[in-house]
């Protein structure tokens, strides 16, 4: 049997609460890295524990995991998620590098979304993804 294998992303967010404006020009920043890295991303609303905050979806290449590994850590964040190529997700928190599966990575409705804790939004296609 055939499965679809999908691209390895890692997504994730340099937001923090109570930051105000203050998190727009860090996000602006990577962003900015990102484009002098040559390295292509998207950039969704993410919903994590009842905050809205813009993040980045990346290739989860060696290279781009060190890079948001260290751009994460140096704004604080809690952990990153990944999402394989089975499209099953992982977060992986950055205090201690332990690693929690979560299950699958999949598109959902808004009215599903809504009522979890966390979903990720992709704006361009207007389209919403969660864990089941």
């Amino acid at each position: 049997m055939n499965h679809l294998e999908l691209n390895p992303i890692i997504i994730f967010s340099v937001f923090n609460k109570g930051l105000g404006d203050t998190n727009l020009v860090r996000h602006q920043s990577v962003k900015t890295t990102f484009l002098l890295e040559g390295i292509t991303f998207k950039e969704v609303v993410g919903h994590y524990k009842g905050y809205d905050e813009l993040s980045l979806v990346i290739a989860d290449t060696p290279k781009n995991r060190e890079l948001v590994l260290t751009i994460a850590k140096e704004s604080t964040q809690e952990s990153i998620l990944i999402r394989d190529n089975q499209g099953f997700a992982t977060l992986i928190y950055l205090a201690n590098n332990k690693s929690e599966f979560l299950g699958q990575f999949s598109q959902v409705y808004e009215s599903e979304a809504k009522r979890l804790e966390s979903w990720t939004y992709d704006i361009e296609n207007k389209q919403y993804y969660a864990i089941k």
